[in-house]
C-alpha cells in the first residue's frame, strides 16, 4: 500500500516507495523502476509458490496412490 501513499512513510525504505519515486526518472534511468518492479514480482511469485506447496503438503483430501 506504499505505492498509492497509504503505507510506510518515505524515510523508511520499501520497494513500493522506490518504484513510486522512480516514476519521475523512468525515461532517464529505467533501471530505477525495473529493479524494484522485478523485486515485487519475485516476492509475489515466491509467496504464491510457497502457498501452493503448503496447500499440497497439508491437503487432507489428497490421495497418495501411485499409478503403476
Amino acid at each position: 500500500m506504499s505505492f498509492p501513499g497509504l503505507g510506510i512513510q518515505p524515510p523508511t525504505p520499501s520497494l513500493a516507495i522506490m518504484l513510486s519515486d522512480a516514476q519521475q526518472y523512468i525515461f532517464r534511468s529505467p533501471t530505477a523502476a525495473i529493479f524494484p518492479g522485478i523485486g515485487i514480482a519475485v516476492i509475489c511469485l515466491a509467496f504464491n509458490l510457497f502457498g501452493d506447496a503448503l496447500r499440497d503438503a497439508l491437503d487432507p483430501t489428497k490421495t497418495s496412490r501411485k499409478k503403476p
